[in-house]
């Protein structure tokens, strides 16, 4: 039997489990069979401060040159790198650095806007030390402002969305509108960043508005603003609050909704999870313009605000209307299923051909984006 190539995997792997680590895993896992896959996890150094901070960049040094050694001697098939989106960039570039040295194919996967949003020395500084990397994207609309952004340093770059990697579920079907008033619903980790408290101010602008809706919340409760999350909720009385979901209460929440909210103004919002669910349950969704959302959802199955003083009140009127049309209703419905089935081919594609560029294996053609501009 051939022996199977290495692959050298840099970043955050759970625990803790977030976007990023849930993303290096889910890659590790395709990789599974494929490849011998090399570990090395630097989340340590870059959740922790005071002394426990220093020991652990002291490890995180000493991985480095661990991985020095292993790259030198086993010779890994390429290395790929679940890029941080702050400080933690710093160690990357090394690892980063120490591929281009040796001459081992490095692969770089964006999971932020923190540096598209604000231009970053350090990031330009990693992409040189990388030298030749293929650039990881969520959507072509990533792809064009990183090469608008870093031009001289960012060369090929693959378009692989979260879909490849999270599938919508399986089975889901276009919805129609009862007589019933709408179910809002809102999923994310609740923080006042992620909108909640938006939320809640589209709910009071419907309701100034004669509009009766139901509104479903679920997701774990920051500590920084649990009394005021509380205080809302007993101000909306036709809110539950349902905690964290996952596994079939996940499914049966998006099955009890009608419409997500998500008025994110997270800076460093992606590619969410929540959105790329709900759409794949057929559920119609309003979110803010941030990251990836408007290329998501400008294949079909919703529609983009932008984040300022009148977010909610431009979220109110989306809502009005799909009140008040029951066909509007389904046709967003409609085109969300048409989104996740229209979607699916490619992605899997691009993701077979991931996989094959980091084994240096035989794959399909993907969806690759060669040093040009995309139209968006």
């Amino acid at each position: 039997m051939p022996k199977l190539p290495a692959v050298f995997m840099v970043g955050a792997f759970p625990p803790p489990v977030h976007g990023l680590s849930m993303a290096n895993e889910a890659i590790a896992e395709r990789l599974n069979g494929r490849a011998r896959i090399v570990k090395f996890d630097t989340v340590g150094a870059r959740v922790r401060s005071g002394w426990a901070g220093r020991l652990c960049r002291l490890g995180t040094g000493w991985a480095v040159l661990r991985f020095a050694v292993m790259a030198a001697v086993r010779r890994p098939s390429s290395i790929y790198i679940g890029l941080s989106g702050g400080p933690g960039q710093l160690y990357d570039g090394m690892f980063a650095l120490i591929g281009n040295l040796l001459h081992v194919p490095v692969f770089i996967h964006h999971h932020s806007f923190r540096y598209i949003n604000r231009p970053s020395r350090l990031t330009r500084l990693v992409f040189d030390l990388a030298g030749n990397a293929t650039h990881i994207v969520l959507c072509p609309d990533m792809a064009v402002r990183l090469k608008q952004l870093y031009p001289t340093s960012v060369g090929e770059t693959l378009v692989l969305s979260n879909t490849s990697l999270f599938p919508a579920a399986p089975g889901g079907h276009a919805r129609v509108r009862g007589e019933r008033p709408l179910t809002l619903g809102f999923l994310s980790n609740i923080t006042r960043e992620k909108g909640v408290f938006v939320f809640f101010d589209v709910l009071s602008a419907l309701d100034r508005r004669g509009l009766q809706v139901r509104a479903t919340i679920a997701g774990p409760v920051a500590d920084a603003i649990g009394d005021e999350f509380n205080a809302a909720l007993i101000r909306h009385p036709r809110a539950d609050y349902v905690g964290p979901v996952s596994g079939e209460k996940k499914t049966n929440f998006y099955k009890s909704i009608d419409l997500l909210v998500f008025p994110s103004s997270y800076e460093n919002e992606a590619e969410p999870l929540t959105v790329i669910e709900a759409i794949g349950f057929g559920v119609p969704v309003i979110a803010s313009d941030k990251g990836c959302i408007p290329s998501t959802l400008r294949r079909g199955g919703g529609a983009c605000v932008v984040d300022d003083e009148r977010m909610a009140e431009r979220i109110a009127d989306f809502v009005v209307d799909v009140a008040s049309s029951p066909g509007v209703y389904e046709a967003l419905s409609c085109g969300a299923v048409a989104s996740v089935m229209n979607q699916a081919p490619s992605q899997a594609a691009a993701l077979r051909k991931l996989l094959g560029m980091l084994t240096r294996t035989d794959a399909v053609d993907g969806y690759v984006i060669s040093d040009r501009r995309i139209d968006s």
